[in-house]
């Protein structure tokens, strides 16, 4: 078994990986069968090398305003326009204002403009600062050293578009943070665990390396090989936080597995509920040694998210239930976990005035207590508070005939601070290592932040 000790100094997450690249492997050829990919590997090769024989690394350090920049006379010529539209088929970074570039020719106002990172008075003295910043890069980024990188004042497309012209067996052709966390998340990964871009693509490079056939795919072939799989995050407008999914084999996997049709056509009991003071807990009597076990978080991993995806489908057919007399509204319901996790609620509903209900969904098997325990990401705590009308859907006895739904609206009212309790249950813990022969000291800190807060909540019953 191999363990993935991630980014240098930080202990970000050690997972089993094998059973993993086995799974992602079977698919290898199918996915080159299929020719599931754009450009072939002659072709990617012929654009890397045009545009390094156009902008060679030694020559940067020379850059004038005209080779580099968006809307001069010369921009069909420029490295942004070579970056951004010559390569789009190698790594697209289309997409937001033409601010990401830094520093661009503006035709309505005839006049140069900088991005506030590279504001500094003149023409020249802006380009001194993204000159700066594009040697930087490259030097680090023959280093690989990902804190460097990500410290770098460039924008991530212009950041790791850049990385991967120049160091195409070292970086991925993918730039977009949402990306990344959307792959991790079908992988089987806590994204919100890792901060930037940087860090997440060390893992799927990591996961590609380790992989005997992985590792045989080029970083192009390999961005489209998860592309092939998992589908392509795409926005439903320009700017838009909503995203669907374009393609992916086994998109649809853990919604298969939790069988959704059968899920689909079960009946439920919807539990009225109001939220209550906490009784007590009884100490715990000493003298009692707790057994050791040593669990199968692969396969735990696994059955969370077939129930979850269980829960959360009895939830939506129960919302559009709810809507049904109301049409418009209930055709906008939306289920979002999967697309974009970082919005910290699963489905997007409303009440029947039109106001917006964010609804987070909690499912087990277990049957209804007078106490509902489950987990929160900080995260969808920080949601849960911040949002006017955020929900929780406690799902019990899923795999039973008349699963039970305890709808539970904004558990952190004020008004319900008795009635719940939050203890940490996750830690994040930072090493400092030197080489051992001249190891001088080993220090653990904890972290300034919790992952994961495990929330009881007590509740009166009314069925």
């Amino acid at each position: 078994m191999h363990d993935m000790l991630l980014l240098e100094g930080d202990v970000k997450e050690v997972g089993k990986v094998d059973n993993l690249i086995l799974e992602l492997e079977e698919h290898i050829g199918d996915f080159k069968s299929k020719s599931a990919i754009p450009l072939s590997n002659s072709e990617v090769e012929r654009l890397i090398t045009e545009f390094q024989e156009k902008f060679p690394k030694e020559k940067l350090a020379e850059f004038t305003f005209e080779e580099y920049a968006l809307g001069t006379d010369q921009k069909d010529e420029s490295y942004s326009y070579w970056l951004e539209y010559r390569t789009k088929d190698l790594a697209s970074i289309k997409g937001g204002s033409v601010k990401k570039h830094g520093i661009w020719f503006s035709k309505e106002e005839g006049i140069f403009k900088a991005a506030d990172k590279f504001q500094a008075g003149s023409e020249e003295a802006s380009m001194d600062i993204l000159r700066r910043a594009l040697l930087d890069l490259l030097e680090n980024g023959e280093l690989q050293d990902f804190r460097a990188i990500e410290d770098n004042i460039l924008a991530n497309g212009i950041k790791y578009k850049t990385l991967y012209m120049y160091y195409p067996n070292l970086y991925l052709p993918m730039s977009a943070d949402d990306h990344y966390s959307y792959l991790l998340k079908e992988l089987g990964y806590i994204p919100d665990q890792y901060q930037g871009v940087g860090a997440k693509q060390r893992i799927l490079l990591e996961i590609k390396r380790i992989g005997e056939g992985l590792s045989e795919l080029t970083n192009y072939e390999y961005v489209h090989f998860l592309y092939y799989l998992f589908g392509v995050p795409r926005r439903k407008k320009p700017r838009s936080p909503e995203i669907w999914i374009d393609g992916g084999v086994l998109k649809s996997k853990i919604v298969e597995e939790g069988d959704v049709e059968a899920t689909l056509k079960m009946n439920y009991q919807v539990l009225e509920v109001k939220m209550s003071p906490l009784k007590k807990r009884q100490q715990e009597v000493s003298g009692i040694e707790r057994k050791a076990f040593k669990p199968d978080y692969e396969e735990r991993q696994r059955t969370r998210a077939i129930i979850g995806a269980k829960g959360e489908t009895l939830v939506m057919k129960y919302e559009q239930d709810r809507l049904k007399k109301f049409p418009k509204l209930c055709d906008q319901i939306e289920q979002k976990s999967g697309t974009d996790d970082g919005l910290g609620y699963d489905i997007l509903s409303f009440e029947t005035d039109g106001q917006e209900r964010f609804i987070e969904v909690k499912t087990t098997k277990g049957k209804v207590t007078s106490k509902l325990n489950f987990y929160l990401t900080d995260n969808e705590l920080q949601k849960a508070k911040d949002m006017e009308n955020y929900w929780i859907y406690v799902v019990s006895e899923i795999d039973s005939v008349m699963p039970k739904i305890i709808p539970i609206a904004r558990p952190f009212a004020d008004e319900n601070q008795g009635c719940l309790e939050m203890k940490p249950t996750q830690y994040l813990v930072s090493i400092g290592v030197s080489e051992k022969e001249e190891m001088k000291k080993l220090t653990t800190t904890k972290a300034p932040f919790i992952k994961m807060k495990t929330l009881a909540l007590a509740c009166h019953l009314d069925w």
